[in-house]
Formats: structure tokens, sequence, C-alpha cells
């Protein structure tokens, strides 16, 4: 289990998630703690909470978190972009603030994908096949970046497992991740991106090959598709009742 924390104090936590939830993580994570549950932490790191990042990576060793994992937030699209993005620079910036954390805590420090990499050719794991993505749709996608984000689908996305099973899917996939790998080739041939500040987050240029929300050259700015609404929790929750699932004691012996 991995709970996400928004921020390492309550306001900045509930600033994203609504008033309350900072609580209701932090009891959740009581929770897995009393019943032995192995859990983690993980962050999605944007302006309104960069400088909490080692304020949280404490926290969750204090509480006895197997890991900490911290994430690139990226562009929506929306106006929560100008707001909660950040320039190349401070990205570096947290991402060395990462490695020094990592130094100090016992508990392994995770850089998720998409932070800056010299090797232009370096692969994840969407695109080595190491892991199949499926939206609530029942389709695959290439990463969680492309669920449901404005765009190209036809370009990103393949009708899921049905009666037919995994394996044509999987091969329509698979010529996606091909054409994705090509046009990073004939970008690095052209030259074209060399200068982009942005050249090494490779997340970023993956949005921006299918036509999705991603940070703009040297004007601070967010390019590709415009999407029709914030995605929020507010915006698809519509009110609808919660489920109350049972949590199990692990069984000892």
């Amino acid at each position: 289990v991995v709970f996400s924390v928004d921020g390492a104090i309550e306001a900045t936590h509930d600033a994203i998630r609504g008033p309350g939830q900072h609580r209701a993580v932090l009891e959740a994570v009581a929770l897995a703690v009393a019943v032995g549950l192995p859990f983690g932490m993980t962050m999605t790191l944007h302006a309104g909470n960069v400088t909490e990042l080692e304020a949280l990576g404490f926290e969750a060793a204090r509480l006895g978190a197997r890991h900490v994992s911290f994430a690139m937030m990226q562009p929506t699209g929306t106006h929560l972009d100008a707001r909660l993005g950040l320039p190349p620079a401070a990205w570096e910036d947290a991402h060395a603030r990462l490695g020094q954390l990592a130094a100090i805590l016992r508990i392994p420090v995770i850089a998720s994908e998409g932070w800056p990499h010299p090797r232009r050719m370096q692969t994840c794991a969407a695109l080595r096949g190491d892991t199949l993505h499926v939206d609530q749709h029942g389709r695959l996608t290439l990463c969680c970046l492309h669920s449901d984000v404005p765009g190209d689908p036809e370009g990103r996305t393949v009708a899921g497992p049905a009666n037919d099973g995994l394996l044509g899917p999987h091969r329509q996939l698979l010529a996606i991740q091909q054409r994705a790998m090509t046009a990073r080739l004939d970008e690095l041939q052209g030259g074209d991106f060399r200068d982009d500040p942005w050249a090494e987050f490779e997340c970023n240029g993956c949005l921006r090959r299918f036509g999705m929300p991603h940070w703009t050259g040297h004007d601070g700015g967010v390019g590709g598709a415009v999407a029709g609404r914030a995605r929020w929790r507010g915006a698809w929750d519509s009110g609808r009742p919660r489920v109350a699932l049972p949590l199990v004691p692990r069984q000892r012996g």
C-alpha cells in the first residue's frame, strides 16, 4: 500500500486534496502500522510543496514506511499549471536534494520516472515493456500519464483485453512504443531540441510527442492540448457514496 501525501504539513496537503484529508491519510497510516501492513509514502512535487520534500522524507521514515517516493508534477493543460509549475533549474535542484536525502535516510528514497536524465535514449518501464497500464475504461495505454489526458488518444491507447485476451492489444501497444522511440531518434538526428532546457526530461518529451500538455522551451509556458476541466478530485467525485473496505490484519505465525 502506498499513501499519497501532498505536503508535510496539513495546510499544504489540504490545499490540494481538500479540508480534512491530511488527517484522514495519517489515520490510514496509523491503521497500517497497527495491523502490521507494509506501506510506502509518495509525494508529487510542485511549486506549492517542493520546500517540504525533506520534511516528508523524515516523516515517512519516522512513521515506519518501507520507502518514500517523489514524482514531478506534469502539466495538466489547465490554469493550475501556471501556479504549480516549476522551471527546469528548480527541478534539477529538487533532484539533487533527493540524492542528499537518500544519503541520510535508512529507507529507500525513490525518484519516479520523469526526472532529468542525460541519456537521451534512456527508456522507462513503459517503453521497455516491463509494465502494462490499463486505464479505468479497460484500455491499454503507455502509462498513467497517458490516461484520460487531453491530446491524441488514438495514437497512445488501444482497446483493452476482452474476449480475445491480451495478446492482440499488447501487439498494438508494441507498435505505439516503437513509434515513440523512432520519433525520439528523429529528434536526435535533427537536433531540434538540443538547446531546449526540457530536453533531459523524458516524460515531458513523451507528452509532447503525443500532443498532450507539456512544459515548453525557454518561455516557461505550456504547450499541447488544453483540458476541458481541471483534473482534480472534486471534479469526478460527484457526491457518489464511498465504498468502505474491510481492513484484514495480516496473519502471523
